[in-house]
């Protein structure tokens, strides 16, 4: 928070392992809008994102104030993380080969 992605990005992260591993853990992820966090969370379904410590204040408070959403969206976390599992990553590599016209032999 506060880095500048332009100017050093490297500080931003990229792919998000943490955030994937905690939403497979059933953790709704409150994550800030940046790198590539926003490609992993569908907001209010299976996480938050935030951009000001006014917004993660807030999500944060709704989440603690309501265990029913909570537990909604931990289940929904848990699903979406599933999209980076092994098998799902071979069938996209595959896929991606395939496509790009590279044979390649399934086990």
């Amino acid at each position: 928070f506060g880095a500048n992605e332009e100017q050093d990005p490297i500080k931003a992260e990229h792919f998000g392992i943490t955030t994937v591993e905690a939403m497979a853990a059933g953790s709704v992820p409150v994550v800030i809008e940046r790198g590539g966090q926003p490609e992993l969370i569908a907001v209010g379904v299976d996480g938050f994102l935030w951009s000001s410590i006014d917004d993660l204040l807030a999500t944060t408070r709704l989440l603690v104030r309501d265990q029913r959403l909570r537990r909604q969206m931990g289940m929904a976390a848990i699903a979406a993380s599933r999209r980076f599992d092994p098998a799902h990553f071979a069938t996209r590599l595959y896929e991606t080969l395939a496509a790009a016209g590279i044979p390649v032999r399934q086990e």
